[in-house]
């Protein structure tokens, strides 16, 4: 949808959080700002997580145009699409998105999402590549996305594991489907065998979904304990112009702390700069890409989350 440009508040507050972290619950009292998120002040010294806000657009922009909003914009973190066979948007028709964007644009500080759009849901709409309502096959398609995924990221130099922390974060696009006993059930198959391998190669897990339908089904899987694998960061869409990564209806306040990001406005036109792009807008506090070096940085930080 296209809607129009918007000026988020926010506080700027030097440093990021380190990767490992905990529900403010000791330390110095916080404040408490509007919309029911607690800031803090903590320091992060390495790529690992994003608090924030971040966009995603379809196609990436050009260095020159990220240069601009670094310097301009609320945004300190981008969701970038790296592939999959259901991608709109596919490197492919993107030539610019490469190893080399990759290095510049987080050298200047942005934290990117990478995402990946494979096989849908199998009671999705649209005609693309679906998951297999038996879950056997569901799950080796599964693995089978993993490792394109895995492939495709370490092509950008997003790299997996390392010593001094966990992989970088894939992100999978799950499109909104109508959840069903036998939809849900394929869905879960296929996450928790993306989940596994992912790990497996050295990277973080993260699924993208609508909040009413694969977060909803994320989250049953959590509360009721279901024998399937979650995912390490959860990024659920629900567009209700709320930048805040917490106080919403689809995720419980105690699941996925230090590790959500909300989708809370979609496609629409913002300027900074004089720089114009179409954009979806996203309120983190969650892992991003490990790029491989280590920055200071100064960023909006709202979270419930201390160091």
């Amino acid at each position: 949808m296209i809607g129009k440009g918007v000026l988020i508040p926010f506080v700027v507050i030097a440093g990021l959080v380190a990767v490992a972290c905990r529900p403010v619950t000791d330390g110095a009292p916080l404040a408490e700002p509007s919309g029911g998120v607690v800031a803090s002040a903590s320091t992060q010294t390495r790529s690992g997580r994003h608090v924030g806000l971040a966009f995603d657009t379809c196609h990436a922009p050009t260095t020159g145009q990220m240069a601009v909003w670094r310097t301009s914009s609320p945004y300190g973190g981008v969701g970038i699409y790296i592939g999959g066979r259901n991608a709109a948007c596919p490197p492919q028709t993107n030539p610019q998105l490469n190893a080399a964007w990759v290095q510049t644009v987080a050298g200047s500080g942005w934290r990117l999402l990478p995402l990946w759009v494979g096989r849908q849901a199998p009671c999705s709409a649209g005609s693309g590549a679906k998951i297999s309502t038996n879950t056997f096959f569901a799950s080796l398609q599964g693995i089978e996305e993993a490792d394109d995924a895995a492939d495709s990221a370490a092509s950008f130099a997003i790299g997996p594991a390392v010593a001094v922390g966990p992989g970088s974060p894939i992100y999978f696009d799950m499109e909104h489907y109508p959840p069903s006993p036998s939809c849900s059930a394929a869905v879960r198959s296929f996450i928790n065998a993306w989940v596994n391998r992912l790990h497996e190669r050295g990277y973080q897990a993260g699924f993208y979904s609508s909040g009413s339908s694969g977060v909803t089904d994320m989250v049953a899987t959590a509360i009721f304990g279901l024998p399937y694998s979650l995912p390490d960061d959860l990024w659920f869409a629900h567009w209700n112009d709320v930048a805040s990564a917490y106080g919403n209806q689809y995720v419980p306040e105690n699941l996925w702390v230090c590790h959500r990001h909300h989708q809370y406005m979609g496609g629409h036109n913002e300027t900074w700069g004089s720089v114009t792009l179409n954009i979806d807008s996203n309120a983190s506090d969650g892992a991003v890409a490990q790029i491989g070096f280590e920055r200071n940085q100064t960023w909006p930080l709202l979270s419930k989350c201390r160091v």
